[in-house]
């Protein structure tokens, strides 16, 4: 390998760094604005579950019809704020299995439109009830 190349994935990780950098604190930058704006904002928390070779994931388009203030804790736990009240909230869920005559089969449920009743300073999960086919949304 010569050194032109060492320079140019040098180049590539520092601009690739320098775009999640750029994301992040735009997103900080928005979280915080939000929380000023509605101190008592509530978390919703999404239930989505990797496996090794089973992915259940819950999406949230909209949030009374702006984009969702997106949060995340430890990797794992992500959700969004909603402000106190009444909220529009349009959701997705996927779940993606191994198929037979595919690599893999998904199925998608959605985009649902629900109205959600958040109290000040509450968490609540949202996750999706397969058998019934169903958005659940409940206090934690």
């Amino acid at each position: 390998m010569s050194f032109s190349y060492i320079i140019y994935i040098v180049a590539a990780l520092a601009i690739g760094g320098a775009v999640v950098f750029y994301q992040n604190m735009k997103m900080s930058t928005r979280k915080n604005d939000y929380l000023a704006q509605y101190p008592d904002a509530s978390k919703v928390l999404l239930a989505s579950k990797n496996f090794l070779i089973i992915q259940e994931n819950i999406g949230v388009a909209t949030v009374n019809d702006e984009q969702p203030v997106l949060f995340s804790e430890n990797l794992i736990k992500g959700g969004f704020y909603a402000k106190p009240g009444s909220n529009k909230v349009q959701m997705i869920y996927s779940h993606t299995r191994p198929g037979i005559m595919h690599k893999t089969v998904t199925t998608t449920y959605g985009p649902t439109e629900r109205e959600l009743k958040i109290e000040p300073n509450k968490t609540y999960r949202l996750s999706f009830d397969r058998k019934a086919e169903d958005f659940v949304f409940e206090e934690v």
